[in-house]
């Protein structure tokens, strides 16, 4: 089982957000606070019923997925990796191996919430030291940053601009399953 380990940040962070701005440029502040937080947390927030899950998997499969890649680690450790519905649309994988993965991935030990706001503040300062401009930056930071002080949960959807240019269908998968169990039947 893969355990989390305090993040070192800096050159990974800066590199992950680098990558991400790279890869999908109209990324905004929001979208890179997602994968950084998928990263930490998991899928756990998203799965309270199993039987959903799989139902909405099928309703999502029924949509194009147009991804770049069939997956991607998340944030700067890739404790956790995107797997794109395309893996399943072309048979590659089943709906139920991805379902069962992304269902396992939520019981992953999860960290404590606090030192959260401590390690996106890291996060921040890689990003302004990159000196990556992200559109609408100042309005999607403060945004963060209230939610960050008054919400229990932390987790966003994609920006719209995001979900508009990339339209993404994945699913959250822990790297040990990914690597085990669903890298090997991928082309790489």
């Amino acid at each position: 089982m893969l355990l989390w380990t305090p993040p070192v940040m800096g050159d990974n962070a800066k590199k992950a957000v680098e990558r991400m701005v790279r890869e999908y440029p109209a990324t905004r502040l929001q979208d890179l606070y997602k994968s950084f937080y998928q990263d930490r947390f998991g899928p756990g927030h998203m799965i309270a019923d199993t039987v959903w899950v799989f139902n909405y998997l099928q309703q999502e499969l029924e949509e194009e997925d147009r991804p770049h890649v069939l997956y991607e680690p998340t944030g700067a450790h890739g404790r956790f990796y995107r797997v794109y519905l395309k893996c399943v649309q072309d048979g590659l994988i089943t709906a139920q191996e991805l379902c069962d993965a992304f269902v396992r991935s939520a019981s992953v030990p999860k960290p404590e919430k606090k030192p959260w706001k401590e390690e996106w503040g890291k996060v921040l300062k890689a990003i302004e030291k990159s000196g990556i401009k992200l559109e609408d930056y100042e309005a999607d930071k403060a945004r963060i940053d209230e939610m960050l002080r008054t919400q229990g949960d932390e987790a966003v959807h994609h920006s719209a601009a995001y979900n508009e240019a990339y339209e993404p269908h994945y699913r959250i998968v822990a790297r040990d399953i990914f690597e085990k169990e669903i890298l090997p039947k991928l082309p790489h």
